[in-house]
């Protein structure tokens, strides 16, 4: 498991090589999950948020709303215990069939943030574990980045945890990317 590193630690060439590195990683993974040549995948930002409601759409589905039709990264607080791991999505989330997901930071923009951890579970399997508190020394940039990407595969169950200190809405993000091929949201390459 890669370490997690405060943003405040890296520098703008630091931070801009770990994006485009865990990019490319996760292009090859589904090029070659897909059996399709790099190219032909696109990989953009992760969409989170209500399935239910989206008046565009999103790629995974959240627990609770913090605001109905969300397509942003927020836990609500009804999904919060204090002191806790909780999950933020919804229960049985998987990833979608021909898309692959790679997570590689976080990022907090709670005005009050007092995130402690980050748990990344595939079904029973914890994938990576980051202690957060050390992140926000350098409260100008609260977040992290790992050097390496956590990758989950088509149909592989989801679980994103997180563990803050109080149970109220908070507005932290993972640096994330979805592959596909292009068609389904991206029709070609630029």
């Amino acid at each position: 498991m890669p370490r997690i590193i405060p943003l405040g630690e890296l520098t703008p060439a630091d931070i801009s090589l770990i994006r485009d590195t865990a990019r490319e990683v996760l292009r090859q993974r589904a090029a070659e999950v897909l059996k399709i040549l790099p190219e032909d995948i696109v990989v953009r930002d992760l969409v989170i948020g209500d399935e239910a409601a989206a008046t565009d759409f999103v790629d995974l589905d959240v627990r609770t709303n913090e605001t109905a039709g969300m397509q942003h990264w927020a836990e609500d607080a009804a999904d919060l215990v204090a002191g806790d791991l909780s999950s933020i999505l919804a229960a049985g989330e998987t990833v979608p069939d021909n898309k692959f997901v790679g997570i590689f930071g976080f990022f907090d923009l709670t005005p009050n943030p007092d995130l402690v951890a980050i748990r990344l579970r595939r079904g029973s399997d914890t994938l990576d574990f980051w202690q957060t508190e050390q992140c926000y020394v350098y409260a100008d940039m609260p977040g992290g980045l790992i050097r390496g990407v956590i990758i989950y595969d088509q149909s592989d169950p989801i679980d994103m945890q997180m563990e803050f200190k109080t149970a109220t809405d908070k507005f932290v993000g993972l640096f994330s990317y979805i592959a596909e091929r292009f068609g389904e949201r991206i029709s070609k390459a630029a």
